[in-house]
Parts: structure tokens; sequence; C-alpha cells
């Protein structure tokens, strides 16, 4: 994984944040001694499609980084040399794998082969892993990330584990890559617009995990949703590693697909139609008919979540605790969704699942906003996750 190492730390860099429906862009920056700051911010929405086709989606993400860094260059504000590039799903595949090493003599951990490790772990995911995704697989991909979150030693975590003695190791690795026609579509229209002296990616769920592991300092097991325009993401994180992540085609735009079809009207006026019944301001006979869409809707977004967390529970019951992004105008619907009841009893507790949402009430404790900049909270997230690996590296 690339890093980069500004020589000041208030050094403004530009955060791209690729989602499923919308790109955003924020310039941040992070005095020091202070909490980051964004000092600018916008998002694009992607063209909707009624029906998905992946050319025409692949080409709405690029239209839509265009439009949103075009706004950029013309916010009057000095375009930043470094980007951080963060990918939702369907922009990267991923995995964390566990590497397993016992010997009868001590050995000592050198960075030289955590390094082979880690190699040899990135080839086998090429390997055997890549092959279970066969749209990725026809083209070339590149590697985002091959990074330890985890080392044990003789069965205790090590935060610096090089020239340690030790008999056994285990060590959880987090690999993640895209196509490579995904990654040189963002460079040129990032170069089409601006001169980027540095472009940092990376995949959006061990971007979140990094930054809740920093700033939740006692979760240590947990779920972590990301629910964007068309893709739920859904990790879990237990012993602070982050094992595994399940997607199901089921969003925020999927809402408004039913909407639309339930009331023979376009995309635009199906999410007006959203809005007003989620603010109360419907009257009575649209309020009605919404409620029923929604009503089916929930029911078939639960289906698909319960079948996610019946296959992270087969072995051992869910944390209670989850937190999760969504698009602020529908992040109430779904936390009332992840709340349900029976979903509690595949938990310890048996209790409804603990919801935090990842919004500007939460996150502002930890970075702040200009007036004129939106609150957005997946730039927000992104911003306290580049204070301490980029901005102040």
């Amino acid at each position: 994984m690339v890093f980069f190492f500004p020589s000041k730390q208030d050094e403004t860099i530009a955060i791209i944040d690729i989602g499923s429906s919308s790109v955003g862009v924020a310039f941040a920056t992070a005095p020091k001694g202070a909490k980051p700051r964004i000092l600018w911010s916008a998002r694009e929405e992607m063209v909707f499609q009624t029906e998905l086709n992946f050319s025409r989606f692949f080409s709405a993400m690029t239209d839509s980084l265009g439009r949103v860094l075009a706004r950029a260059v013309q916010s009057g504000h000095k375009m930043p040399r470094t980007f951080l590039v963060s990918l939702a799903s369907p922009w990267y595949i991923a995995q964390t794998r566990r590497v397993h090493v016992a010997r009868f003599k001590p050995f000592i951990i050198t960075k030289k082969g955590i390094t082979k490790l880690i190699e040899q772990e990135v080839a086998s995911f090429q390997d055997y892993r890549l092959p279970n995704y066969r749209k990725v697989v026809s083209e070339e991909t590149r590697l985002l990330e091959a990074q330890s979150i985890q080392i044990k030693l003789n069965g205790y975590e090590v935060g610096d584990p090089y020239g340690t003695p030790a008999t056994n190791m285990d060590m959880w690795v987090y690999i993640s890559m895209s196509p490579g026609s995904v990654l040189d579509a963002v460079k040129n229209t990032l170069n089409k617009h601006v001169h980027a002296k540095t472009i940092e990616f990376h995949s959006f769920p061990l971007l979140a995990f990094s930054t809740i592991r920093d700033i939740f300092t006692e979760a240590n097991d947990f779920l972590l949703l990301d629910i964007s325009g068309e893709v739920t993401d859904m990790s879990i994180v237990r012993d602070d590693v982050l094992l595994e992540t399940i997607s199901f085609p089921l969003g925020k735009n999927f809402l408004i697909r039913r909407i639309a079809s339930a009331q023979s009207t376009s995309p635009e006026e199906a999410l007006s139609l959203l809005h007003l019944y989620l603010e109360g301001r419907a009257d009575e006979k649209t309020r009605m008919q919404i409620q029923t869409v929604l009503l089916a809707a929930r029911g078939e977004w639960i289906a698909l979540f319960t079948e996610a967390l019946g296959n992270f529970s087969k072995e051992l019951a869910l944390p209670h605790k989850v937190f999760f992004t969504a698009d602020p105008d529908v992040s109430g619907w779904f936390a009332k969704c992840i709340q349900s009841e029976g979903l509690g009893n595949y938990t310890f507790t048996d209790e409804p699942l603990g919801v935090t949402i990842f919004d500007e009430a939460i996150l502002s404790g930890f970075v702040s906003a200009e007036k004129d900049s939106d609150k957005d909270p997946f730039l927000l997230l992104q911003a306290i996750f580049a204070a301490k690996n980029t901005i102040q590296r």
C-alpha cells in the first residue's frame, strides 16, 4: 500500500468518495493539535438507472466524478496535490486472510518476514479468491491494500511485534483489489481537471473500520454497515479484526424503484414522494400508498439482511453493536429496519441490535466543517481517517 508524507501537517488534501450512486469530494486539513477540518465539499448524484447495466453504471460514475471535480476547480479554493480516493461497492473486492506460523523453537518477528507472508497471501488471494468473481477476473485487477490489521504472538495481541521472539504467530491480513479499468478511469478523470501529485486508493470497509477503531476504542466486536444507493455492505468485526464483508444489492435506490413502479412515475418524483412520507408531509392518500410500498420493501431488505446475519453467526453469536453509514434522508428508516424484532436472536443478548448512525451529530466531535460545506457523513468519516493516515504521517 502506498503512503505519502506531506511536509506540513496543515497541508490540504482532497478526499474523493466513490459510492454506488454518487461521488463526493472534500478538501480537508488537520492543523497540528486540532481535529481535522473540511474546508469545502460537494457531491454529485449518478444518473439514476431504472434497470442496472454495468456499462452505463460505470459511465455514470466517471461522469459524476468529472462534474464534482469541475465544481471543485470552480470553488475558489487552492487545488490540493494529494488525493485520497475511497471506493465502495461495487468498485472493489476484498478478503481478510489469517496466517498461522508455529515453530518448536522461538523465532524473531521481522519486517522482512511479515512482508514476505503478506506477499504470499496476496498471491494466494489472486490464485484462489479472484476466480470467484468472474466479471472481475475477465480483466486486469490491481492491488489496493495489503495490510496486517492484527498480529498475535503466543496468543497475545502485540502492537509492535518486530524483534520479539515467539513460537506461535497469528496475523490477519486485509487484501483488497479493484479492476484496472476502474482505477484508470478515476485517474484519467482526475487528470482532466487537476494536477494530482499523489493518488492513494482505499476500500471503504477498511477505512471505516480503522476510523471506528480509533474513535471508539472500546468497540472490539461490532457489525459495520454501509448502505449506499445500490448496495448494502455488511462487515463483521470480532476481537478487533475485520473478518468478513458480505454485500447484497439493495440500498436507497431500491426504495426509489419500488415507489416509482407502484406510482407509475419518474425516479425524481418517487424520491420526492419518499421524502414527503419520511418527513411526515404527505397527504393521507399518498401516505398510505407509500407506506404500503415501504412495508413490502422493508420485508425484502430485512430478508437479505437476516440471511447475511445467518451467514455471519454460523459458529458464534453476533455482536450486539452496529455502526452504519447511509444517506441522511434514509438513515432513520434503515435504522428501524436494523432494530426490528427477532434480529436480536442472532446476538448474545437477544435484544434489538444497538445502532449508531454515523451522522453529523456523532462525527462532529472528531471533525469540523466550514459553514458553507455539506455535512456529508461519508466525507466527514474519511476526513478523520485522512488526518491520521495521510495528513499527519
